[in-house]
Parts: structure tokens; C-alpha cells; sequence
């Protein structure tokens, strides 16, 4: 049977190397890929072929780990979506940054908690609850469907996140009583495995995060009484104690500086300031930002796998965005942007994800 010859994409002259990071930074790579390989010698010559075999390797660099972790993404774009959760009515107000539409999603009852995540690994992150008065979880995959896992107790903070690197989140509390990190594994969606840590001490503030730079979530709580944040590695073989903060401050930890890491952050009222303790350099920055009143909401939504400072001000409903990769028309600043979604009594998602609910 004679070749089959198929239209393909113009050939770059004279080979060479190069990245993908242009094309596809902030887009999903999963799915077929074609290799073409064109024979550009002036003629044959012995040996010039690849029936012996050959391969393509691709290997993921860069800031993966940053855009692993995007939260509240629910359209899967590497974004974070401004949204709100109501409980008068139980209904999540989202918008959508990849296309720009609006959603309303009644899922809950009174006195829930929301605790959205990507339970089902499909990189879109899910509605899900906690209900104190049954400790059980009700989740809405976007792909896997409706399921209730009943863990935890009523006293419990709440820390899903994603502790066996399979890409899910798990459920998973803190319990102030013992100092105990009670995870149930997703294990890629296999038979669920549990897993328990004793880190933290009663008055402790449990904060989930990747400050190791690990794909398993590591062990953090912060001591509001000596303003010291205490990281154990998911591997629990390390340990750190850093003294970060003030009374008073907020925690907003996030990957500020790209580089895969969660970086030790607060945010304080008093001031509006911005506090970051950067993982890659170990330099502490301070920026103003928001006012007194307003709720801190750290995400990347711009999708360029650095947080961006956020704040939701409820009073009015306004979104106030620093977006970091995004400079402002013949200026060197970031970009500020201004959206108005939400109301006064709204919980703001994007602020779910930095400490252990409620």
C-alpha cells in the first residue's frame, strides 16, 4: 500500500530547538498529540532514516506546581473565578473568566459550609459542603457527579487539599483537640486510604498550602499567640518555625512569586497592607491594598501562575484585583482591575481556600 501523505502544519526551516511555553502557558495540555518530522537534506544519504525508532519527550518545568493549585478555577482555564457563596439562599454566584459568562448553582443548606476543590481531578474545581451537624461532605463534581463522605466532627476545621499528589482534593479536617490532621486519600480515585498527622496545638490556626514545593500539601498551622508559622513537609521528615505576622493580621498564603511554592503572607486590616515572605528569595515585601472591612482573596486571575493581591469589599460587592502579569497601558505597574459581583452576607470562595473553615 503506497504512503498516506497528510496535510501538516508548515515545518520550521532548519530545525532547531525551542519551548512551548508561548503557545500553551495557562492552557490544559492534555489530549493527542502528532509529531512531524520532515526530511529537509539536500538528498539521501545511508542511514538517513528512523525505522530503528524514536521518541518525544516532554518535560513539564516551569511553574506547574503554581498553576496546579489555581483556586476557585471552575472552568478549568487556570484562572481564578470571582465568586460568591449566598447562604440565605444557598445559591454559588460564579463568573467564569474563560467565557465570560455567569452561573447560578443552588447546592447546600443552611448553616453549610463551602469547601470548593477539584475533587475529581478533571482540573475544575467543584461545589462542596460541610454539614456540622451530620460531619458529612456533599460534593458536586463537575465530572464525577453527586457523593456524600461522611468524616469529621462538628468541631473540626476544615483543609482539603490535595495530600497524596494525585492531582484531587481530599477531605480532610484538623481537630483543635488533639492536634490531629485526619486526611481519607483520594488515591487517583482508588479505594480511599486514611491518613493521620499530629501537628498543631489547640488555638492553632491550620493553614493548607504547598510551602515545601512538594505535590502533597504540607502540615502548617500558625500560633496567633506568638505570630509563628510551624511547616512540617507532607513527607513529614522536615520541619520549620517561621515568626511572620502581627496580632490582629489576617493569613493569605499563595504562590506570589511563581516559583511553585506557597509563600507565608498576611494581610492587615489596620493598614491594608500586604505582607509576603517570597519562598524563592526570602525577601519580605510589604504593599498596600485594600481597607479595613474588606476580605482578602488572593488567586491568579489572570492565569499567569503567580497570585495576584485581591480584595472583596462587601458593603459594595466590588472585586479589586492587582492582576501581576498584566501591566497597565504604557506603564510599568500591574494592571488593576474592578468587577462588582456579590453582596453584603456573601462568603467570597477565592478566601475558603487560604485557612481551615470556619
Amino acid at each position: 500500500m503506497p504512503d498516506q501523505i497528510a496535510p501538516h502544519p508548515q515545518a520550521i526551516s532548519g530545525g532547531g530547538t525551542g519551548t512551548l511555553a508561548s503557545v500553551f502557558n495557562g492552557t490544559d495540555g492534555n489530549g493527542v498529540w502528532q509529531l512531524l518530522v520532515v526530511d529537509d537534506t539536500a538528498a539521501n544519504s545511508a542511514g538517513s532514516n528512523i525505522m530503528g525508532g524514536w521518541s518525544l519527550d516532554i518535560t513539564a518545568g516551569g511553574t506547574f506546581g503554581a498553576k496546579r493549585f489555581t483556586s476557585s478555577d471552575f472552568d478549568g482555564d487556570g484562572k481564578t473565578d470571582n465568586s460568591v457563596y449566598r447562604p440565605s439562599n444557598r445559591i454559588w454566584y460564579q463568573r467564569d473568566s474563560f467565557a465570560l459568562r455567569n452561573r447560578f448553582t443552588n447546592f447546600g443548606a443552611a448553616s453549610d459550609i463551602p469547601v470548593p476543590g477539584d475533587y475529581d481531578g478533571d482540573r475544575r474545581h467543584d461545589l462542596a459542603v460541610f454539614r456540622p451537624s451530620t460531619g458529612q461532605w456533599f460534593i458536586l463534581g463537575s465530572t464525577s457527579g453527586f457523593q456524600v463522605i461522611n468524616f469529621g466532627l462538628s468541631t473540626d476545621k476544615l483543609v482539603p487539599a490535595d495530600y497524596d499528589g494525585d492531582g484531587r482534593y481530599d477531605v480532610a479536617v484538623w481537630r483543635p483537640s488533639n492536634g490531629v490532621w485526619y486526611i481519607r486519600n483520594s488515591n487517583g480515585g482508588g479505594t480511599p486510604t486514611l491518613r493521620s498527622v499530629t501537628w498543631g496545638t489547640n488555638g492553632d490556626i491550620p493553614v493548607r498550602g504547598h510551602f515545601e514545593g512538594t505535590n502533597g500539601a504540607d502540615f502548617t498551622v500558625f500560633r496567633p499567640s506568638n505570630n509563628i508559622w510551624y511547616i512540617r513537609n507532607n513527607a513529614e521528615t522536615t520541619s520549620r518555625a517561621v515568626n511572620f505576622g502581627a496580632t490582629g493580621d489576617q493569613l493569605v498564603p499563595g504562590d506570589y512569586d511563581a516559583d511553585g511554592k506557597t509563600d507565608i503572607a498576611t494581610w492587615r486590616p489596620s493598614d491594608g497592607s500586604w505582607n509576603i515572605l517570597r519562598s524563592s528569595d526570602s525577601i519580605a515585601t510589604t504593599r498596600p491594598f485594600g481597607a479595613s472591612g474588606d476580605v482578602p482573596s488572593p488567586g491568579d486571575y489572570d492565569g499567569d501562575s503567580a497570585a495576584d493581591l485581591a480584595i472583596w469589599r462587601p458593603a459594595t460587592g466590588g472585586w479589586f484585583i492587582l492582576n501581576s502579569g498584566t501591566l497597565a497601558a504604557g506603564t510599568s505597574q500591574v494592571s488593576l482591575r474592578v468587577d462588582v459581583w456579590g453582596t453584603t452576607g456573601d462568603t467570597s470562595l477565592p478566601n475558603t481556600y487560604l485557612t481551615g473553615q470556619p
